[in-house]
């Protein structure tokens, strides 16, 4: 019987050691851990947004960055792609610089953007890119670089209407307190028109949409008809509302200026085709995607990879008008 008590004991305490290695093991485990995160949260890399514009207001992100820099610095830390949301490996040599810039629309509210400025002069035709909705002007981090390839200087603004995707921030609609609808999201639009005239550029102006913004370029170019040089619409919303602000400003379009239009087989529909039909330009293409997806995305290699090289040969193809 003592022998069996000895053994019990025996069990007994090499349980209780156990636990207690386990715990200390544990404890360290999650000290380290503890650390460890503490260490991500005190030197991670974030991007600066202040919770409301100084008076007056100062552009946090007026200063020029440029291209190669912005590499160099990616390269030697990963965390840095949270802020400049720049892929290195797309940068290419026609891209002279990269800034992000800041201006304000009609009613106040200070809109964001990236300008890619190639290595051509002002007189190079400029596409002002717009993104869709819940999203942000890293739609185009990917597309940007390209276009300035191909001779062209690009501008993608945070509208409004958007937020967080893609590793950033929508700066506009998180510093704005307003109505964010995608309607309203018109006067973001509108003043990045008169952005690029203030800036000096001159050369033929693109408007390229996507998905909502794809139908409000039709709005902007009815109102500006005269600095308006084409028109480029991935997915245009089939929204009933959309559509009749659509309707309203394609049949009556002042100037006849020449309309890239594209969306995806699985987005085909009736009012889409109405849109293009109702177009009164001669100088129209339409584009339905076998392989793609819902607006500029389609240009995304990791979005649409079998589709790729098509959609990107017809971009080119409507494109090459403009380039000298």
């Amino acid at each position: 019987m003592d022998r069996w008590h000895g053994l019990a004991e025996l069990l007994k305490k090499g349980f209780v050691d156990s636990c207690l290695g386990a715990w200390v093991v544990g404890g360290a485990v999650l000290a380290v851990s503890g650390s460890s995160y503490a260490y991500y949260l005190e030197h991670r890399v974030v991007e600066f947004i202040p919770s409301a514009p100084p008076t007056p207001y100062v552009n946090p992100y007026q200063d020029y960055v440029d291209a190669s820099k912005i590499t160099r610095q990616m390269i030697s830390n990963p965390r840095l792609q949270y802020r400049t949301a720049v892929d290195p490996s797309a940068i290419p040599y026609a891209t002279r610089q990269v800034r992000d810039i800041t201006f304000e629309a009609e009613d106040g509210v200070h809109v964001f953007g990236r300008l890619y400025e190639s290595k051509l002069d002002a007189s190079a035709p400029i596409i002002l890119l717009f993104h869709q909705g819940a999203s942000n002007a890293a739609e185009y981090s990917p597309i940007a670089p390209k276009l300035n390839g191909m001779g062209f200087h690009a501008l993608a603004i945070d509208s409004r209407s958007g937020t967080t995707r893609f590793n950033r921030h929508n700066q506009t609609s998180r510093m704005h307190q307003g109505t964010t609808n995608i309607l309203g999201a018109y006067l973001d639009l509108e003043a990045s028109l008169d952005y690029i005239k203030r800036e000096g550029f001159n050369g033929p102006v693109i408007l390229w949409g996507s998905s909502y913004s794809a139908s409000l370029v039709f709005k902007l170019a009815h109102n500006h008809p005269h600095r308006i040089d084409a028109i480029m619409s991935f997915s245009p919303s089939a929204q009933i509302g959309l559509g009749l602000l659509v309707g309203e400003h394609v049949s009556d379009l002042e100037r006849a200026i020449p309309v890239f239009m594209t969306w995806a087989q699985f987005e085909n529909n009736d009012l889409r085709h109405t849109f293009f039909q109702n177009l009164p330009q001669s100088d129209k293409s339409l584009f339905v995607q076998k392989r793609g997806d819902h607006g500029s995305l389609t240009l995304w290699a990791d979005r649409n990879p079998d589709g790729l090289a098509t959609s990107w040969g017809q971009v080119e193809e409507f494109l090459d008008r403009f380039r000298s």
